[in-house]
């Protein structure tokens, strides 16, 4: 691992054991393989794009390259520290407040108190969540749990950020805001990004490289402009 790689991938594999639905063969366990033999690095201040089908792994890989869950075969040289939001408001208590989750979900993606509280106005500011943000999580709309949790973690001192499908359910001005926030702290503070997206958009205005999954395999990993022209025709 040179010192211009971020992730190193070496022949990551992640089984996974469900039951049969054969009703003659209850007791039968079948071995689904969500990601097979995958290999590749990511290099410092990439950013690179995610895509593939429904099933494909996507959602598998930001796992447990960030650590939430464990490969069956294969391991991960990590050479920075990761932030990532895989699902909006992961970690989030629906009776606190939108404040006190600020600190409670910066606290679970690794940020200190001190470093909370300097970046509290910041963070709010843009969530553009308003005078909601002293009310329970509980009220808050799907759209704007997305604003806290991407507020949050776009503040974290992480030197990797991964991000899986939140801009789903995000506005197109808030959208937008985020992918030039993203391209922003790429540049000025050579963050390297890992974007889920089945929003092609918002692939290409912000990856120059893209990882292309099917059925858990790895087809290709390059340029954007050629990876898309492959995925466009499939």
């Amino acid at each position: 691992m040179n010192d211009e790689t971020i992730i190193e991938v070496n022949n990551i594999t992640k089984d996974y054991l469900v039951r049969s639905a054969n009703i003659f063969s209850f007791r039968k366990r079948l071995k689904i393989s969500a990601l097979k033999n995958m290999n590749f690095t990511i290099q410092k201040n990439d950013r690179v794009g995610i895509i593939g089908r429904n099933g494909s792994g996507k959602s598998t890989l930001c796992k447990i390259i960030s650590g939430l869950t464990y490969p069956t075969k294969g391991h991960i040289k990590i050479n920075g520290t990761i932030s990532s939001v895989l699902e909006a408001g992961t970690g989030f208590d629906p009776e606190l407040s939108g404040y006190e989750n600020i600190f409670l979900g910066g606290a679970i993606l690794g940020m200190n108190k001190t470093s909370i509280y300097r970046k509290v106005d910041e963070i709010i500011k843009f969530s553009e969540v308003g005078d909601y943000i002293n009310m329970p999580l509980k009220k808050f709309s799907t759209g704007m749990n997305v604003k806290l949790a991407f507020a949050v973690a776009s503040y974290l001192d992480g030197d990797i950020f991964i991000l899986d499908e939140i801009f789903a359910v995000a506005d197109e001005i808030f959208r937008k805001k985020c992918i030039n926030k993203i391209l922003e702290d790429c540049k000025n503070f050579n963050k390297t990004l890992l974007l889920v997206s089945h929003d092609i958009r918002n692939i290409v205005q912000t990856c120059n490289k893209i990882i292309y999954l099917r059925k858990g395999e790895l087809i290709a990993y390059g340029d954007t402009k050629k990876i898309l022209k492959m995925y466009e025709i499939e």
